[in-house]
């Protein structure tokens, strides 16, 4: 097997710009309906984003905090403190590759043109510098798509839904990793990874195949970050019950398909309108294909794929590899909290992948796969929102 030639990696990294490190760079507010005038709103978003080298290795797009508004007469409520892809563990089953694209290596983010946005679909995209500035070229995007079906009701009448899509994408040697956060009108986020590539080798056995871990870390506020509480929420269909279980310490968790298992944070200082009321809150659900486990030495991270620990920031606490040490089971009581998900995506090769003869990488590319979360609102508004 031959790995993609030197000089194609060293060109493609020679072609790309450094940015701006540690500084929040961007704000964007979006209204919905985003084809409507402001004037006209219902809910908004207010995120605040910006482009470091995470934990001193690569680039990534972060989301500094991001505030929504629930109804035109209501303040907003900040909902997220920092969010961010703070790993992409790639282990090849050719045990010799393991490989970290964040936090093992020193990538940058590609600069983006009009030519890689979608056509106007609910209002026009934009490029932004990594000064935040709308440009010609720059590392992060923003788009307003359709989001399809929001909800439908007795009489068949249908509500579209939007979303604030921002993304960047990571240059990482032969692979092409899309960073998207899906800011929803209802106030829903979805966080992604869509990972593309030429492949590695010029083969499709199975030494070619790997996954792509992708490692969230992810702080839910809900106006006050040190004063709201964590559950584990899983369901027994065998008793017909949601079992929700507080958690009062640091902890891992495992997702189990069969308990459709998630996270709730929920705060304990703000409520919402409806009688009775009820803590405004968000839930922690994820979107995968599985769970891999690995067992070598440092990849104790993979045994578990929710975490919840205190929010620390010194660059060891920002490495996902390092969960193992870092969650010692501290109480979290009163403390603001950080959530911790791995949601993988596995590439098997395919004639796909290639060219329509043999398994030249450079023939073909592999098409994007993609894998993430989303955070739901729960007990957020005080009725269906955006209805009638």
């Amino acid at each position: 097997m031959s790995a993609p030639s030197p000089a194609r990696w060293s060109a493609a990294l020679a072609a790309l710009s450094v940015f701006a490190s540690g500084v929040p760079a961007g704000e964007i507010t979006q209204h919905f309906p985003a084809d409507k005038p402001a004037a006209g709103k219902q809910t908004q978003w207010r995120v605040v984003w910006g482009v470091e080298k995470h934990a001193g290795g690569s680039e990534v797009l972060f989301i500094e905090e991001a505030y929504f508004q629930r109804a035109p007469d209501e303040k907003e409520i900040k909902v997220l403190g920092d969010c961010r892809l703070a790993e992409i563990f790639v282990p090849y089953h050719n045990a010799s590759y393991r490989i970290y694209d964040i936090s093992g290596e020193s990538f940058s983010l590609v600069p983006l043109d009009a030519s890689m946005l979608g056509p106007r679909c609910v209002a026009p995209g934009t490029i932004f510098n990594a000064k935040g500035k709308a440009a010609d070229s720059g590392p992060v995007a923003a788009e307003v798509h359709d989001g399809h079906i929001r909800w439908m009701n007795w009489e068949n009448t249908v509500r579209r839904g939007q979303s604030l899509s921002v993304w960047a994408v990571l240059s990482a040697g032969n692979y092409r990793y899309v960073m998207l956060y899906d800011f929803r009108d209802d106030g829903g986020v979805g966080f992604r990874i869509g990972a593309t590539a030429h492949n590695l080798f010029s083969a499709d056995d199975d030494a070619t195949t790997h996954v792509h871990l992708g490692c969230w870390r992810i702080n839910v506020e809900l106006g006050d970050a040190a004063r709201t509480k964590v559950n584990e929420v899983t369901l027994s269909t065998a008793a017909a019950k949601t079992v929700v279980s507080e958690l009062r310490a640091e902890a891992r968790v495992k997702w189990d398909a069969e308990r459709l298992t998630r996270l709730r944070v929920e705060s304990t200082g703000k409520k919402n309108g409806h009688t009775p009321a009820h803590p405004i809150g968000y839930e922690l659900i994820p979107v995968r294909m599985g769970s891999p486990r690995y067992g070598a030495e440092g990849e104790e991270f993979t045994q578990h794929d929710l975490w919840v620990t205190r929010r620390k920031t010194t660059v060891f606490e920002q490495k996902p590899r390092n969960l193992d040490a870092i969650e010692n089971g501290e109480g979290i009581a009163g403390e603001p909290v950080t959530l911790w998900h791995h949601t993988p995506a596995l590439h098997i090769a395919r004639d796909e992948d290639f060219g329509k003869t043999g398994t030249n990488q450079w023939e073909g590319v592999a098409i994007t796969a993609w894998a993430g979360l989303d955070l739901k609102p729960r007990n957020f508004f005080a009725g269906t929102p955006l209805y009638p």
